[in-house]
């Protein structure tokens, strides 16, 4: 401890010792003034065959590509959507597709229009009323900040004491909490359950890991309200007596949800960048190691925050943030070179190595602690209606047309067309594909890891609606029909478990 200690006075010394400009005693840091995406458009583009589809890779990882946004990755079974700034960057891809035959059309001519329109407002009297009616200021027909879910997430906690615990696994890059939320009915019937609470099945729910997919974190709160009151839904006469026995499976097992797995970007998305996906991680830091990392690496998170601008050369603009989360674990990771996860200022930046972040590190720590109970891993992740799961071991070395067969996925497949099935039977408001995913889109995600890290089988990625009409940008009317599909789809997989 002396030795820590001694080295953060020495950086702060150093650091306050630094000749900066004289600033007024009265003068105040400007606050950061929101990104306008005023005449930014969505561009879908078409690919139709394999030579296409490498075109327009290259561009995607050349370094004019690696600077947009892109929305989804290229493919020959859907369009790619990227976000297209004015000015010369327009041009500058409108001329390449052109010359590359590659058709494109606007699927949202201005993006800084529909993020206006986006969030419906809440004033803070509606908020208070709320909170005194509910006890929470969460709803779930707007999306909310990190601060309300919080809120909920403690309101779960007090209501319901014997079945929802609270589970701070982490901090983030910026000191936000990381809290995981379970749910068990353990104590409910202790006479009837046969096995110790430390032996029943879980289910893990991770959504959040990209700032900008609002519609993940709405949709696992919406869970986390279903879940725990099931016990007053299974109490009501207009409970048919088959969904009864399906609400009864799930109460036999522990649920593990996590709303919001980067908070940091979340944040920021909602105030700054409407677009930000990654964490908020300085790229241009050396992340500090050994005893006594997470209270020096904190301290001096804390000074660079509040410190004043140290030098007349300093330019904000050349300083890349952020890592892509959801890239960030270890499987696969040293795949992952092309251009795209390897700027620091890409969106979709891997990290310096595996788990470099604090956010994926205690995720996959807590994973680790639970893999004996884990049945079932799954991510929400915005958009394309589509349920995947990553590669068996030694698939990539099979056949293409044999790769995703029954063959070599046997039950993993099976669950998630029977969790589908459950789906459509019961809520079927979207229609969902189901993919198995490969190649470096899955190098370094979460769920790789969850399946062969952690050694969960059953892990896999959902990517919630729409195709692309809202993409990102989905109205917050659609957060209650996609919980329930998403409810459904986790009731069939765990009955078929």
């Amino acid at each position: 401890p002396e030795q820590l200690l001694s080295v953060l006075a020495q950086y702060v010394a150093q650091t306050a010792s630094t000749k900066r400009p004289t600033v007024a005693a009265s003068s105040k840091p400007s606050p950061q003034v929101p990104v306008s995406y005023t005449n930014y458009q969505l561009w879908r583009i078409f690919v139709h065959t394999a030579d296409q589809l490498q075109r327009l890779e290259d561009y995607r990882q050349s370094p004019d590509g690696v600077r947009l946004h892109w929305w989804n990755n290229p493919s020959l079974v859907r369009p790619a959507d990227v976000l297209v700034p004015p000015g010369v960057k327009r041009d500058s891809l409108r001329e390449y597709l052109e010359e590359e035959g590659l058709r494109y059309e606007p699927t949202i001519r201005d993006v800084g229009q529909a993020i206006a329109y986006e969030n419906p407002r809440m004033t803070r009297r509606e908020q208070m009323e709320m909170e005194l009616r509910t006890g929470h200021p969460l709803t779930w027909y707007r999306y909310h900040r990190y601060g309300d879910i919080v809120k909920f997430m403690h309101h779960l906690q007090r209501r319901y004491p014997q079945r929802v615990q609270l589970l701070h696994i982490g901090r983030s890059y910026e000191g936000r909490p990381v809290t995981v939320v379970r749910v068990s009915f353990a104590t409910l019937h202790p006479k009837r359950s046969r096995k110790p609470s430390k032996k029943r099945p879980a289910v893990f729910v991770e959504a959040g890991a990209r700032g900008n997919q609002w519609i993940g974190p709405a949709v696992a709160t919406w869970l986390l309200n279903r879940l725990v009151e099931l016990p007053e839904i299974l109490q009501g006469n207009s409970t048919p007596a088959s969904e009864s026995v399906d609400l009864r499976t799930v109460q036999s097992y522990d649920w593990f949800v996590l709303p919001v797995l980067n908070p940091d970007g979340y944040e920021y998305s909602h105030r700054h960048d409407r677009m930000w996906s990654k964490n908020r991680s300085n790229q241009t830091q050396q992340t500090p190691s050994g005893v006594g990392q997470a209270l020096l690496s904190s301290a001096i998170n804390w000074w660079n925050a509040h410190k004043p601008q140290l030098s007349e050369d300093y330019r904000p603009e050349e300083i890349c943030h952020g890592v892509d989360l959801n890239h960030n674990w270890a499987y696969r990771w040293q795949q992952a070179t092309d251009p795209i996860y390897r700027t620091p200022c890409s969106d979709s930046y891997a990290g310096s190595e595996p788990f470099s972040e604090p956010e994926s590190r205690a995720v996959r720590d807590f994973l680790l602690t639970k893999r004996r109970n884990l049945r079932l891993y799954l991510s929400l992740q915005a958009y394309g209606q589509m349920l995947g799961y990553p590669e068996m071991d030694g698939a990539g070395d099979t056949p293409d047309k044999e790769r995703y067969g029954l063959e070599t996925f046997g039950d993993v497949h099976e669950m998630a067309s029977v969790g589908l099935d459950a789906m459509r039977t019961e809520a079927g408001e979207y229609l969902y594909n189901l993919e198995p995913e490969a190649g470096p889109p899955t190098y370094g995600t979460a769920t790789g890891y969850a399946r062969h890290g952690a050694g969960i089988r059953y892990s896999y990625t959902l990517r919630l609606p729409d195709k692309g009409t809202h993409g990102l940008l989905l109205p917050p009317s659609s957060i209650v029909p996609i919980g329930r599909d998403v409810f459904e789809l986790l009731k069939g997989m765990i009955e078929y478990s």
